[in-house]
């Protein structure tokens, strides 16, 4: 009786299909490989672009750090003129208003020698 059913059991398996589905499996898993050595190495290319530009950005910014606090100092120091200028005009400005008033306060004086009444 085992006999028998190890005879069926035998003749429901199918050898042949069964390995030929473990070729094609292990095809497969030799294709998949071939493609991810392939993508890592198109990866390791990408990755070692990615840093390059990440440096080159890193520099840029670096730079413009140097040219915006030079053009900073620029500022501060033109500021700082002008807020000379400022003082020094409004200063003279002052001393010629005073100047002509007296001037006008002399010409006064000549036109009505007395305060009029």
């Amino acid at each position: 009786m085992k006999h028998k059913n190890l005879k069926k059991t035998n003749d429901k398996l199918d050898f042949p299909t069964g390995l030929k589905k473990l070729v094609e499996a292990t095809e497969s898993v030799n294709e998949l490989s071939r493609q991810l050595a392939i993508k890592e190495q198109e990866l390791e290319v990408a990755s070692k672009k990615a840093d390059e530009v990440l440096t080159e950005v890193t520099q840029s910014a670096q730079a413009a750090e140097v040219v915006k606090t030079q053009v900073q100092k620029v500022k501060d120091k033109a500021q700082k003129i002008v807020d000379e200028i400022s003082v020094s005009s409004s200063a003279s400005f002052y001393q010629s208003l005073q100047s002509k008033q007296f001037s006008l306060e002399v010409q006064t004086e000549k036109v009505f020698p007395t305060p009029p009444p």
